[in-house]
């Protein structure tokens, strides 16, 4: 199971080890205008020739502080461009922000995680639509008070895969920007994919805490009758049916 990583000293540390280790793995560095509508900052980035990330830490006093980490195709001339960013909010883990990370109970392992929430400017570039478009797998990650937030797993912050997984994670976003320029995201078939973009995925079973007090403590077995009708539901499919979850059920 994945739990949200919520203390700030822990996020600072993944966030240190994720930078570090790709810097390690893209290690050219340069400073370089980076573009999005309407502005642009010179920040340093790292890149290995084809892709470049940045990372900029937090300012204390913005409403949501958060690390600032866009990435995008590298091109030698010119300004760099944005295609994705993996901001992590360090006080607090707003909704508003797309990135967050999360902690393998079992293994210890923590994750860099997505929501999907792509931006770009662009009609047609949005969560549900890349969701949809990527067939990205979603899973459950619980707070300490048992709610849940979805995401994507990214890539493990500090392992020999770090820097492929999100170099992946990158392509697919470019890749799905693409396609909404060339109009793939206004067909019939892309619509009804956006309206049931979630396959089924498991939820939150085990102990909930309201309002961070002890008294205030329950096992929840949500997740476990969820994943009950999963399993009866999926025993009577046809052939030519697919068992999917959409984000109200």
């Amino acid at each position: 199971m994945l739990t949200l990583v919520e203390s700030k000293v822990e996020k600072v540390r993944a966030q240190r080890a994720l930078q570090s280790r790709l810097e390690r793995s893209w290690p050219r560095q340069e400073k370089r205008v980076v573009v999005w509508r309407p502005a642009s900052r010179q920040i340093t980035v790292h890149h290995k020739g084809r892709y470049w990330f940045g990372s900029v830490a937090p300012n204390d006093d913005d409403l949501t502080p958060r690390y600032w980490s866009p990435l995008g195709e590298y091109r030698a001339n010119g300004t760099l461009q944005i295609s994705v960013e993996l901001n992590v909010p360090t006080s607090s883990n707003s909704r508003r922000v797309s990135g967050f990370f999360a902690k393998d109970t079992q293994t210890g392992q923590v994750y860099l995680m997505h929501d999907g929430g792509v931006g770009g400017g662009r009609k047609g570039v949005g969560q549900t639509a890349f969701l949809a478009w990527s067939d990205s797998k979603v899973v459950p990650v619980a707070d300490i008070e048992g709610d849940v937030r979805l995401g994507i797993i990214v890539a493990p912050i500090d392992a020999k895969n770090t820097a492929s997984d999100i170099a992946r994670f990158l392509q697919r976003t470019i890749d799905f920007k693409a396609a909404v320029k060339r109009g793939e995201m206004n067909t019939p078939q892309a619509r009804a994919a956006q309206r049931r973009f979630g396959n089924y995925f498991n939820e939150f079973s085990g102990r909930k805490r309201r309002g961070r007090i002890k008294e205030i403590e329950c096992i929840s077995r949500h997740g476990e009758i969820v994943s009950a009708l999963q399993k009866w539901r999926q025993r009577t499919l046809k052939a030519s049916e697919k068992f999917v979850k959409g984000r109200l059920h």
